[in-house]
């Protein structure tokens, strides 16, 4: 009985939709912009992933333990062993992957396309970052540090900026000051600048990070 209850559970993609929510928060894929049916495509190849190391791990404890307490156990064994793998190794076959698919576009005169959130793409590093906000009229929108980035399935992005420790309050650079600034060669070397534009929420974001 308990094995037929596993085996539902494995054949419905519950444990691959575990696997697939871990890919989402590591930004390999983005849950709200991916169609229903790549997610259930991504589900069900992780969940025969995940049903083959389920059936490998009930042949080795097979020696050991028999009955439901074997079943119970392999099942937690599948769990922690899947969620591992998914956790480390994703990333890393995940860029792997990504330089594959690149050189192949390259010899064929195509640009390469990164997957993911172009927003996470940005925000994700743990490094300080300065950002600048503008609108589509470049009128300032903000600047400080980046405390906390957000979005939703629309793709609505939210900053919360942390202001710089000032002594006297200073207004923030113009867009075409920041612009000009962030092509002078002694900036970048000191700086790394990147610029995010949203079409649908009209504003630019422009960051900044030390250079290593």
């Amino acid at each position: 009985m308990t094995g037929e209850i596993v085996h539902n559970l494995m054949m419905t993609g519950s444990l691959g939709l575990l696997n697939y929510l871990i890919l989402d928060r590591l930004n390999i894929v983005d849950i709200h912009s991916n169609h229903t049916s790549t997610i259930a495509m991504l589900t069900l190849l992780w969940t025969l992933i995940d049903w083959s190391i389920y059936e490998l791990t009930l042949v080795i404890l097979n020696k050991y333990l028999t009955g439901t307490m074997m079943i119970m156990m392999a099942v937690t064994l599948t769990v922690i062993t899947s969620f591992l793998l998914t956790t480390f190794l994703a990333i890393p076959v995940h860029r792997v992957l990504n330089k594959i698919f690149a050189s192949t576009l390259h010899m064929n005169n195509l640009a390469s396309i990164e997957t993911g959130n172009v927003w996470w793409n940005l925000m994700r590093d743990n490094q300080a970052t300065i950002a600048y906000l503008y609108d589509f009229n470049h009128q300032p929108l903000g600047w400080g540090y980046i405390d906390m980035a957000s979005a939703d399935e629309k793709s609505n992005y939210s900053l919360i900026l942390q202001p710089f420790n000032q002594e006297r309050g200073i207004e923030q650079d113009s867009y075409e000051s920041i612009s000009k600034r962030i092509q002078e060669e002694e900036f970048r070397q000191k700086y790394v600048a990147k610029q995010f534009v949203d079409f649908n929420q009209k504003f630019i974001v422009i960051t900044l990070q030390q250079a290593n």
